[in-house]
């Protein structure tokens, strides 16, 4: 049903090739800077030296058996315009409401309600979804195709990086036709919201990944924090913003392919508005 290659959705020819790669070290502006004057094919700019760090987060609880269906509605169900869409989950191998393992030291964000799912339309905010019983209502969606995305949340919020732990299915709503293409699946989860006191201090960076790889020569993900400093992602997993000072901060995600080129999708490049409070 989802189609991953659309040749009639031509790429734009452009190429990003500057910030480090950040693998397991806390990268410096300053040697981000280095790195874009280095390279005089570049179209970030250089990162202010005042602003933020990228850190890679510490090893993650391990949930390998959590396995998420979404059972109903259908892969490419139809429903009505103004229909609340009921979606019914079943999950395994992973409990809701209960507290994370290991998460007191982490000094994260963390849900007062425990392990949930994260539940995503298309490219928008998750929603906190701690009890499946009865089928999760969604509504709001106007004519055309959307994505029901989900998976898994330790109770500070990383996502579990599992096989069997992303659901996802396309529905239609009203007479649009059903366009099944959804392209290399990167779903952005963390940072949104608000961030207040102790946990404005490390915030969390989280993503989704399915249907294709992250690495040197393989998929890239770039973050452009404020529209001007940027990290460049290599390997999918949790990373931390540290240093942000108080107010409003946007963080966009794009998506490179193995040739460098930008992919765009119905659902990337997405941007995120999140607040800091002092």
């Amino acid at each position: 049903m989802i189609r991953f290659d659309d040749p009639a959705r031509p790429a734009r020819l452009a190429r990003s090739a500057a910030a480090l790669l950040l693998l397991g070290a806390v990268v410096a502006c300053g040697d981000m800077d280095r790195a874009a004057d280095a390279d005089p094919e570049t179209d970030v700019a250089p990162a202010d030296r005042t602003t933020a760090q990228l850190l890679v987060s510490p090893e993650t609880h391990v949930a390998p058996a959590a396995r998420l269906e979404i059972v109903s509605p259908g892969d490419g169900h139809r429903f009505a315009e103004g229909d609340s869409i009921p979606v019914q989950f079943n999950l395994g191998g992973f409990e809701l409401r209960a507290p994370t393992p290991s998460g007191d030291e982490r000094g994260l964000a963390r849900a007062p309600d425990g392990q949930h799912i994260h539940l995503i339309v298309n490219d928008g905010a998750y929603r906190a979804i701690y009890d499946i019983d009865q089928p999760i209502m969604v509504g709001g969606l106007s004519a055309g195709t959307h994505a029901i995305r989900a998976f898994p949340g330790r109770d500070w919020h990383e996502s579990v990086k599992t096989p069997e732990a992303f659901a996802q299915i396309l529905v239609v709503v009203g007479d649009a036709e059903l366009d099944t293409y959804i392209g290399p699946v990167v779903v952005y989860s963390r940072p949104q919201g608000v961030y207040e006191g102790p946990d404005a201090d490390s915030i969390l960076v989280d993503f989704y990944v399915d249907n294709i790889e992250l690495g040197d020569d393989a998929y890239q993900i770039l973050f452009t924090l404020n529209g001007g400093q940027t990290f460049r992602i290599t390997e999918w997993q949790p990373y931390l913003l540290v240093g942000l000072e108080a107010g409003e901060h946007t963080l966009r995600m794009e998506l490179f392919d193995p040739l460098g080129e930008p992919v765009e999708t119905p659902y990337l490049p997405v941007e995120r508005t999140f607040e800091i409070r002092r």
